[in-house]
């Protein structure tokens, strides 16, 4: 039985490491979009949060 697991890489391979990234953007070389939805109500966005918690004034 083969007991090597390792999985072999290209080092060619090209990806953008979360480190990486985040000085990109931290450099202003890149920017992070985030998607947020408009929200009819207040209500419709709390149940966007996910709120577990009680909320004071309710």
């Amino acid at each position: 039985m083969d007991t090597n697991l390792e999985t072999p890489y290209e080092d060619e391979a090209q990806f953008i490491e979360c480190t990486k990234e985040d000085a990109l953007v931290a450099a202003g070389l890149a920017v992070r979009h985030h998607c947020v939805p408009v929200f009819e109500d207040i209500l419709q966005y709390l149940d966007y949060m996910k709120l577990d918690e009680p909320i004071i004034g309710e």
